[in-house]
């Protein structure tokens, strides 16, 4: 809630702020309030029915697939098939090189970011291209 309105929620600030206002005017504020409060069920309501009718519709469709032994997922291929997500939901790239470190164990990169350090003075050295590193 944002600090300008966060007083109307505070009964107690709320009194002192309204001490100096006319019952009168109070109750053109409350008339307001309770249409702005009406207006926004109504849009919340209308909101939900929507969500209620594409949920039924979503699973009408879901059933009629179901029955002729297709799979939802069958539909829509994986967008990311080359790309694997991980917990964060971050796209991760696949590996494209290969090479050993020092211990002699393999070691992938993605062809993103730093070169290692392997494949860089490999390179600089020209003993090998970086087409030589692919997997």
């Amino acid at each position: 809630m944002k600090n300008k309105f966060k007083k109307f929620n505070n009964i107690r600030i709320l009194r002192s702020q309204t001490k100096k206002f006319s019952l009168k005017i109070l109750e053109q504020i409350l008339k307001k309030i309770k249409i702005i409060v009406n207006e926004k069920r109504k849009k919340e309501i209308k909101l939900q029915e929507k969500i209620r009718e594409k949920n039924k519709k979503l699973n009408h469709y879901r059933k009629m697939l179901l029955a002729d032994g297709i799979s939802p997922n069958e539909l829509f291929p994986n967008k990311n098939s080359k790309k694997d997500i991980n917990q964060n939901n971050k796209i991760i790239n696949p590996a494209k090189y290969k090479y050993f470190n020092k211990k002699g164990e393999i070691k992938t990169w993605t062809g993103k970011g730093r070169t290692p350090g392997i494949i860089k003075t490999a390179i600089l050295n020209k003993e090998k291209k970086l087409k030589d590193f692919l997997l």
